[in-house]
């Protein structure tokens, strides 16, 4: 296993599949565009800038998409394309509280 020390500041490592993972949470169209501090369409590139960041660094990922069936509409699809192996955790109901199901997707990453 590489060191992953940051030999400027001990008391931090480096980011590496072994202590990381990326999670994306309910990057579905019609919730980006309610974001009111960003532009839509720089937000959703931004967002898969850091799914090829993600997926470059093998990064253990999760998407996240919450009553797909619903306003929303599902995740965006350039995540699923990108990211073919991640596991797609949907939820039926609107809630903060994480469900048994979603943090044990996490856990395993």
């Amino acid at each position: 296993m590489a060191d992953t020390t940051n030999h400027r500041n001990p008391h931090r490592e480096f980011i590496t599949p072994d202590n990381a993972a990326m999670v994306f949470i309910d990057h579905q169209a019609a919730i980006m565009t309610g974001i009111g501090d960003i532009d839509p369409v720089r937000f959703r590139n931004n967002v898969i800038a850091l799914a090829k960041i993600a997926k470059l660094h093998h990064l253990p990922t999760v998407l996240s998409d919450n009553m797909p069936e619903g306003f929303a509409g599902p995740i965006l699809p350039e995540l699923v394309e990108l990211l073919p192996d991640a596991p797609l955790m949907v939820a039926l109901q609107l809630t903060v509280v994480p469900t048994l199901p979603r943090y044990q997707a996490l856990k395993r990453s």
